[in-house]
């Protein structure tokens, strides 16, 4: 019976020795940066990615990037090269190909001996489809002149209009009035003058 354990701890021992040892990874390093963009930047269009990715024993480098909210360990790749930068250009990106939002942006090295360094960028804006917001300007104060030297305000002339003179022609209500009285008696005249001439001359 124990030789049946002693077995089963050897093919243990020796599976664990088989696995992969994993890699180490150290967060920063002198040699590998992201020089820009900054952190805090606004992007937009095709931006160029600079920055340091040589070391020594210098494998391959990554560029990723993942929101800057959310899963911490959800990276999008972009980019992998084979050949180290020394403050120089890491790679062009087109920021168009993703969806407006806050992102981080992140340089992995990856050396001969399985370690790991890296940059990280915590907070970057993609604003292509998006306005960007601008601060309101903030209230400037206005120097008041106090002194009798400033200039009076001009007042302009108000221009009121006379009284137009009496039209001579314009008839009152009591020039009406007569004309029509002195109308009907002269009607009036002519029809008794005609009937005492009629009878005048019948006879």
């Amino acid at each position: 019976m124990w030789r049946r354990y002693l077995f089963i701890v050897v093919i243990a021992i020796f599976s664990i020795s088989s696995m992969a040892i994993p890699d180490m990874v150290i967060q920063s390093d002198p040699g590998v940066a992201i020089t820009s963009p900054d952190h805090g930047d606004v992007l937009s269009g095709v931006i160029n990615i600079f920055g340091n990715s040589e070391i020594s024993g210098f494998k391959y480098s990554e560029l990723a990037f993942s929101y800057a909210v959310g899963s911490m360990e959800t990276w999008f790749p972009i980019s992998e090269s084979n050949i180290g930068v020394e403050a120089g250009l890491l790679f062009v990106w087109d920021t168009t190909l993703i969806s407006d939002g806050d992102y981080r942006l992140r340089l992995r090295v990856f050396s001969e001996d399985n370690s790991i360094i890296e940059f990280v960028i915590p907070f970057l804006s993609i604003r292509n489809y998006t306005p960007i917001l601008v601060p309101s300007p903030s209230v400037t104060s206005v120097l008041v002149d106090t002194s009798g030297s400033r200039n009076s305000p001009t007042v302009s002339p108000v221009v009121r209009p006379t009284k137009l003179p009496d039209n001579p022609l314009e008839l009152s209500s009591r020039n009406l009035a007569l004309s029509a009285f002195y109308g009907f008696l002269s009607i009036f005249g002519l029809i008794l003058i005609s009937i005492i001439y009629s009878r005048l001359k019948r006879q």
